[in-house]
């Protein structure tokens, strides 16, 4: 039956899994006879499923908080296996619109989807936050040079990140 003996050829495995290789069921029989004998043999194929990975980064269209690092999922995953979205991303300074699928679909933090047939990327997107709260200190110079330890005035405001903001003077 060929130059392989009596083994079939490969089998082409469903999504998701890779052939394993064949088995001999017979018993006493350790590997297969170069030509069929008298009798029938069972020989059994075996698939194992494929690992994948799930992946976080940062969208293309998104602000990048200093020293950001996207979340890690060390896990594998099978086809069919249920997957739990990392948490959403807190930066101060930055609201998080979500996690993303590759095309655009928004995938709620901590909801779960099914593992395809291949690895999954999710994408993250920052936009500054329009709600920063900051304290501006006014320190006025001593007569004699230098500044005080403590501010001589401070003004409490709210704005965007990453964009100017002016201090309102004050008079000495």
């Amino acid at each position: 039956i060929g130059d392989k003996g009596i083994y079939p050829a490969d089998p082409t495995p469903n999504a998701g899994y890779k052939f394993a290789g064949w088995q001999i069921q017979n018993p006493g029989m350790t590997a297969l006879p170069e030509k069929m004998p008298a009798e029938d043999i069972l020989i059994t194929g075996s698939y194992t499923p494929i690992d994948y990975t799930v992946t976080y980064e940062l969208a293309e269209d998104s602000e990048i908080p200093a020293n950001y690092t996207a979340p890690v999922d060390t896990n594998k995953y099978h086809i069919g296996s249920t997957v739990t979205v990392k948490a959403d991303e807190r930066v101060p300074g930055y609201d998080f619109e979500g996690w993303y699928t590759e095309n655009g679909e928004v995938t709620e933090a901590m909801s779960t989807f099914t593992m395809p047939a291949d690895n999954v990327t999710m994408y993250g997107k920052f936009t500054f936050a329009t709600d920063t709260k900051y304290t501006v200190e006014h320190y006025f110079e001593n007569l004699g040079g230098g500044y005080p330890a403590e501010p001589n005035h401070t003004e409490s405001k709210v704005g965007t990140t990453s964009q100017l903001t002016e201090a309102m003077p004050i008079p000495a």
